[in-house]
């Protein structure tokens, strides 16, 4: 026995003859197997049996309710797999069933393998369906399905709602019944869904799947479609609602230039680096103080500029910054390699973190200060000579503040004439002396 034996069949057949002969051929097939002679027991059956899995139902059933008329009946309440069966195959006698949904139309007599391989393609796709059904139905996607309207002039011009699922309400802020049975210009009439409607019809007119970003004007949102064109008319549409990436996109962009805009106004040089070394942005001023284009610097390393010894220097207090995760700054010694003159450079390394914390990189600023460090040795040179001086003068010599007299500074000249060191001079009152 297969995995179909298990299964329960509704047999309505009003028949005695074929109930008889089809019950048998069932339940050799290891099916369980209830029968109704006619449209209303066997609605009541349905409807008081749990457990039925299909319905096998004549089409001409006597006096009383035919068999399309129950089957309509039973799939308004019943979510089953039904199949048809009749002697008839007149296409009179077919056109009786269309519209319903059906898993197949059985001719009687047909066989045995005929009737167990129908019902289990009826089976299969059943499930089949069931599983596209609650895809559907619980998809985070918003999915609707449309239906092109047509004018008189046979030209499409309007969609209709015929279903949608739980996300496209989410998505779109349409409530499910307030779109299904309507078009899209009974919501929007003015024209605001033109683009819309227009990229429906280009979708249906190749019959190829289309996907797009749009920005819908009647809701300010924006959303991601996917078009796919199903049937002759018809054609489902996935739908994402992405105005809160679209925002944060744009932010993005407009942090991105504001900070290029930062930067590209410093008067020092900036760069940054990825964790190879790899120079991965430069700004203004340092493209124009190496006078090469912004390409030529962009994936270069340390190791492509001379001399080679910095590079290596470089490249260790890169690592100092990626293992410690702290800024280093620090005044370097260099060679200019354009002039061969000694110079001064102010440098201050930042790592770069992801907002996971990890360190994907480091930015660096630094500036020529050569001019103003020598001006400080020169000050730091001019001190000295001046203390040097200030202590051996054999004068008494001190300095004073104008305001409270007290002593700031004492040379040792002025420690022996007074007899007080100098730890004891400073903040005494120089009044003290011309007393």
């Amino acid at each position: 026995m297969d995995r179909d034996n298990s299964k329960t069949i509704l047999l309505v057949e009003d028949d005695a003859t074929s109930v008889i002969y089809e019950k048998k051929i069932l339940e050799k097939h290891g099916f369980n197997v209830i029968t109704a002679a006619n449209g209303e027991t066997a609605i009541e059956t349905i409807d008081n049996t749990p457990g039925i899995n299909l319905i096998l139902m004549d089409v001409i059933l006597g006096p009383g309710m035919n068999g399309p008329e129950a089957a309509k009946q039973i799939l308004k309440k019943h979510d089953i797999p039904l199949i048809f069966l009749s002697h008839h195959t007149e296409s009179q006698m077919v056109r009786k069933t269309e519209g319903i949904t059906s898993y197949g139309y059985i001719v009687k007599n047909s066989g045995d393998m005929a009737l167990i391989a129908s019902i289990k393609m009826a089976f299969e796709l059943y499930e089949s369906n069931r599983l596209l059904s609650d895809t559907f139905k619980y998809s985070i996607n918003g999915l609707c399905i449309h239906k092109m309207l047509y004018d008189e002039k046979g030209n499409p011009f309007d969609c209709e709602y015929l279903k949608v699922n739980k996300a496209y309400e989410t998505h779109t802020g349409l409530a499910s019944h307030l779109v299904i049975g309507q078009t899209i210009r009974d919501i929007y009439p003015d024209g605001e869904a033109d683009e819309v409607i227009n990229l429906y019809i280009d979708a249906l007119s190749t019959g190829e799947a289309i996907q797009k970003e749009i920005y819908f004007v009647p809701t300010q949102r924006w959303f991601e479609l996917s078009i796919f064109p199903t049937k002759k008319d018809e054609f489902t549409i996935a739908i994402q609602n992405i105005t809160d990436r679209k925002q944060t996109e744009e932010a993005l962009r407009e942090s991105k230039a504001l900070y290029a805009s930062l930067v590209n106004s410093l008067p020092q040089n900036l760069y940054r680096i990825d964790l190879d070394g790899r120079i991965t942005f430069v700004n203004r001023s340092l493209i124009e103080s190496m006078g090469v284009p912004e390409t030529e610097l962009l994936g270069k390393t340390a190791y492509d500029f001379p001399p080679p010894d910095l590079a290596q220097k470089y490249r260790r207090d890169d690592q100092e910054i990626i293992v410690s995760g702290q800024p280093l700054r620090l005044i370097e010694e260099n060679i200019d390699p354009a002039t061969g003159k000694r110079i001064f450079v102010d440098v201050l390394k930042i790592p770069i973190f992801a907002d996971d914390g990890r360190i994907v990189g480091i930015q660096g600023v630094f500036e020529d200060v050569t001019d103003r460090k020598q001006a400080e040795m020169a000050l730091q040179k001019s001190e000295e000579k001046y203390r040097t001086l200030f202590e051996r003068v054999a004068d008494a010599i001190f300095m004073y503040d104008p305001d409270t007299f007290e002593i700031l500074e004492a040379n040792e000249a002025t420690s022996k004439r007074y007899g007080y060191d100098h730890a004891e001079l400073i903040g005494m009152s120089c009044l003290t002396f011309s007393a």
